[in-house]
């Protein structure tokens, strides 16, 4: 009996508690905007586990969600306003409301932030402008300050195709494509140059044969004067039998000989490389070549023969014909000087090649080298006659570091140098004036037997532009990246003039992208 009256309190007990008042009820409150087409994640309090839950849209035709772990996934699609509701099913209440407003301002005309840089109105700032106004503020203030633009530069963003392009007032213009929401942006840049944190203003001129064709003469005032407005000049082949038939003072070459004499060029750079994946493309053995190959040859480039007097005769009614070795002591100054400035970069080595047992002029190079050696007493000066550098070039060409020569010698020198390195079109160049301006290069010609064909091997002059960068604007680190994805590229493709079992065979703008994509 005892026992039946316990019972009977705690069942009395539970009909009380279950027809009590109930007890406040609290819906969650939460407002978001979001751009038209974004999908976004709102944090809700309410505990997704307790029970079960649906979600309603007002107006599905501007946004839905779905609920995920513990938040609501919402999608939008158009502009406009709209209420979201998640709905306890097991007590058909509503747990938590979400207003949604989904932005998207329908004007077609050009928004423009233009908010100067460091809050000075009259510094330059960014001018930010959308094709359909859907730049969030804290994207311009991400643009200003994290993606380091360009100053004065104007962006336009396309929301449609996911790409925008950049303009200067001085001409300057990228593209690229672009990654956004509402905190962050990602700019992607087509050429990667903002990796380093420089570009350039390119200017196009004709030389050479195109020039003959377009203006009657290999260089025309109108290159000239580009050239001398530059920092510096990239230059390509010139030549072809297309114009073996103009008079001698009119071929393509004359615009070399012309350019590098208007501009001053007096100093050529030649390296001879030996990139590790090439070594059995030389025609040198692997025993003789080593661990690799690495010469730097400095010609003169603006005297010696190639500028001397010259002429064709007829004595006797027999014809003959000259040219002229001349040299005076400033112009060997300066590139015997300029030789011992880069032997002091390198390994301080640094070897004259002339022909002083049977020239005037070689023994005057060695009167200025032992000169200019006083003024630096850390290089290792040697001297050998051309022909036995030829010799020694194929016999044992890792006793060389720096050569400094003529004209003429450092002509041939530089093209056999090429050819120990695996090919021609592997070999870059630098032309140097007084101070930093230069012409870049690669030393090979214009090989019109495979113009067209896709396989003329890019290399050198992709080096060229490396050189360009280190000895004109200073960006080493840059060069050193272009060099890198050179070395990289050769382990996995060749072109046609090395291509080797084992490897992909590319084309010419192949391998140039290939060598971008590594950058």
């Amino acid at each position: 009996m005892r026992i039946s009256r316990v019972l009977l309190i705690v069942l009395l007990l539970a009909s009380s508690y279950g027809c009590s008042e109930e007890e406040p009820y609290e819906v969650e409150k939460k407002s978001v905007s979001i751009w038209e087409g974004d999908t976004w994640h709102v944090i809700i309090e309410t505990d997704l586990t307790e029970h079960n839950y649906r979600l309603e849209s007002e107006n599905q035709e501007i946004a839905t969600a779905i609920l995920d772990e513990m938040s609501v996934c919402i999608t939008t699609y158009k502009s406009g306003s709209t209420m979201i509701r998640l709905i306890d099913t097991d007590n058909n209440k509503i747990a938590c409301e979400i207003s949604v407003y989904v932005k998207y301002f329908n004007s077609p005309e050009i928004v423009n932030w233009g908010i100067p840089l460091k809050g000075n109105p009259d510094y330059p700032g960014v001018i930010i402008k959308a094709v359909d106004l859907r730049i969030p503020p804290e994207i311009e203030i991400e643009l200003r300050e994290k993606e380091k633009p360009f100053i004065g530069a104007t962006y336009t963003f396309n929301q449609e195709t996911k790409k925008f392009t950049m303009k200067t007032d001085s001409g300057i213009f990228r593209e690229g494509t672009y990654e956004w929401n509402i905190t962050f942006l990602t700019l992607m840049y087509d050429d990667k140059a903002e990796k380093f944190g420089f570009k350039f203003d390119y200017n196009y001129q004709l030389l050479g044969g195109c020039a003959i064709d377009e203006y009657g003469v290999p260089y025309p005032k109108e290159t000239a004067d580009a050239c001398k407005a530059s920092d510096a000049v990239l230059l390509g082949a010139v030549g072809g039998p297309k114009w073996d038939s103009q008079p001698g003072n009119n071929r393509p070459e004359k615009g070399l000989l012309a350019i590098r004499e208007d501009l001053g060029l007096f100093a050529n750079l030649r390296p001879a490389k030996i990139f590790a994946p090439l070594k059995s493309a030389s025609p040198i053995k692997e025993e003789i070549i080593g661990d690799g190959l690495d010469i730097l040859i400095v010609r003169e480039l603006t005297g010696g023969i190639y500028f001397g007097d010259r002429g064709t005769y007829e004595k006797d009614g027999v014809i003959g014909a000259y040219d002229t070795e001349r040299y005076t002591y400033p112009e060997i100054k300066r590139i015997v000087k300029a030789g011992f400035e880069y032997a002091m970069k390198r390994e301080k080595k640094l070897t004259c090649v002339d022909k002083a047992n049977v020239l005037d002029s070689s023994r005057l190079w060695r009167k200025v080298m032992e000169e200019t050696a006083k003024d630096y007493p850390e290089v290792e000066v040697s001297y050998m006659y051309v022909d036995n550098c030829a010799m020694q070039l194929v016999r044992n060409p890792n006793q060389f570091d720096t050569i400094v020569t003529s004209n003429i010698f450092g002509d041939i020198l530089s093209d056999e140098a090429s050819m120990i390195s695996g090919s021609i079109g592997m070999l870059a160049s630098a032309s140097l004036a007084e101070g930093t301006f230069g012409l870049y290069e690669p030393i090979h010609g214009s090989a019109p037997d495979i113009a067209g064909q896709g396989k003329a091997n890019p290399l050198a002059t992709i080096l060229s532009g490396a050189m360009m960068l280190r000895y004109t604007f200073g960006q080493s680190e840059a060069a050193d990246a272009i060099e890198k994805a050179v070395d990289t590229a050769l382990t996995k493709a060749r072109t046609p003039d090395i291509y080797e079992e084992g490897f992909d065979a590319v084309n010419t703008s192949q391998m140039g992208d290939l060598v971008a994509s590594l950058l």
